[in-house]
């Protein structure tokens, strides 16, 4: 990934992150907290942004309050592009009946079914997106597919067995969701279907009771900075960490416990494809186009299991239980309305 790195020193986030120098690569930025994100693109979410106008999504911090990330258009197009073969890796079949569970907007989670739903209509072969090299040749998901909200089926309960009425083999969602959704049909008078897959969201993916739901479990992992969530596959655990897409890398458990104890202290990092066998914190790095995402530490604890030339594959790990000094203090602040389409809810833990 190539940036204009005295563009972005001059930012008030990096500028304060950075201390007004401009590094001269990656490896010179300084690493940014979620509590750094949060103070300053919270605080002044206008000049933070390089395009306008945005979609602010709410991201989830393992044990911590949420984040708001910013996208342009052009991060919503990538998105959908990578979310075709995305979904195709982690097992959807042509033919196949998805139960998209959403968790209303603006969280994360909420894109789900537009990801399902544009993997079959994107990019037309006159698309301007074409131009910015996305791939067209992944075919079509061919999958049909049906959204719902908790929140919606709250209200009416009998609303969940139409869809699950059908013959559904994939469920995706995270499995928070998914039980609440799977209860109200119970309620109904639905008896819940076994599905043939699951792609789950967050780090229960694992938890018996997610594998009681599928045949196959699969997970999904949502990062700042990325539209669409990253996906595993059905023959191996974890989750792929796609090189076209961002640039990994990992605090070391040793360093990563170092920091907690001296805020001051800036930890090494390693290279994720340089750390197989190894487990820490997930820090990224991405060419968001509407305000990139350099060198954030994620609080996402992993273990890189896998390197290849396309990406490495890691596992979720039991998130730190310990949140550094300077983040302890943090509150969560909205941000303000710059959005392609609006959306209501307020932050939860």
């Amino acid at each position: 990934m190539k940036f204009d790195w005295t563009r972005l020193a001059r930012m008030p986030l990096y500028q304060t992150v950075w201390g007004g120098r401009a590094p001269a690569a990656l490896e010179d930025a300084t690493p940014m907290s979620m509590w750094q994100w949060r103070r300053h693109v919270h605080a002044d979410a206008g000049r933070s942004l390089l395009s306008h106008p945005a979609l602010w999504v709410l991201h989830t911090v393992p044990g911590d309050d949420p984040i708001w990330v910013p996208f342009g258009p052009p991060d919503i197009v990538n998105g959908a592009a990578f979310a075709r073969g995305m979904f195709t890796a982690a097992g959807i079949l042509p033919g196949d009946m998805v139960l998209a569970v959403a968790p209303p907007a603006p969280w994360a989670g909420n894109t789900l079914p537009y990801l399902f739903s544009a993997t079959d209509r994107l990019l037309p072969s006159d698309s301007p997106a074409l131009a910015q090299g996305l791939r067209p040749d992944t075919p079509p998901t061919g999958a049909e597919v049906f959204p719902l909200s908790v929140t919606t089926v709250a209200y009416k309960a009998d609303l969940s067995a139409f869809p699950l009425s059908r013959l559904l083999s994939v469920v995706a969602g995270s499995p928070g969701e998914i039980d609440a959704l799977l209860q109200h049909a119970q309620r109904a008078g639905v008896a819940p279907p076994r599905f043939r897959l699951a792609l789950l969201v967050g780090p229960d993916a694992a938890e018996p009771r997610s594998i009681e739901l599928a045949h196959t479990v699969v997970p999904l992992l949502y990062l700042p900075g990325l539209f669409a969530p990253l996906g595993g596959r059905p023959e191996a655990a974890g989750v792929w960490l796609p090189s076209e897409m961002l640039t990994a890398e990992i605090v070391l458990d040793d360093e990563w416990g170092r920091s907690v104890r001296d805020p001051s202290c800036i930890p090494q990092m390693r290279a994720v494809g340089a750390a197989v066998g190894e487990s820490g914190e997930l820090v990224i790095t991405v060419d968001n186009a509407a305000l990139p995402v350099i060198r954030l530490r994620t609080a996402i604890r992993i273990r890189v299991e896998e390197n290849t030339p396309a990406g490495a594959r890691v596992t979720l790990l039991t998130r730190p239980t310990v949140k550094p000094a300077a983040e302890s203090i943090s509150a969560f602040t909205p941000a303000p309305n710059h959005s392609l389409r609006s959306g209501s809810g307020q932050a939860r833990r």
